[in-house]
């Protein structure tokens, strides 16, 4: 099960919503197969982390650009509201 609800768009983009009470254990340091970008279209209270790097505070309209392969994860500080990411493939 993953700490996300998934909307797909089409075969190379999906909407995911990570809820404001998700728990902070489900949300691991994973890598991706392919490279993904990813559009903030809501963030209060997350942030975003890349190995060896600080986490960074995720903004609406913000664009990340994560490489396949490489250590990342997101962050929610307590109080935050939902996280809703367009992601393409």
């Amino acid at each position: 099960m993953f700490p996300f609800e998934e909307i797909i768009i089409n075969s190379c983009t999906k909407i995911r919503t990570f809820k404001h009470d998700t728990d902070s254990s489900e949300l691991a340091w994973h890598r991706d197969r392919l490279d993904r970008r990813v559009r903030v279209l809501e963030s209060n209270g997350w942030f975003f982390q890349r190995e060896d790097h600080l986490p960074v505070e995720l903004s609406p309209g913000q664009i990340l650009s994560i490489p396949a392969r490489s250590w990342h994860r997101i962050i929610r500080k307590n109080n935050s509201g939902d996280l809703v990411v367009e992601i393409t493939e």
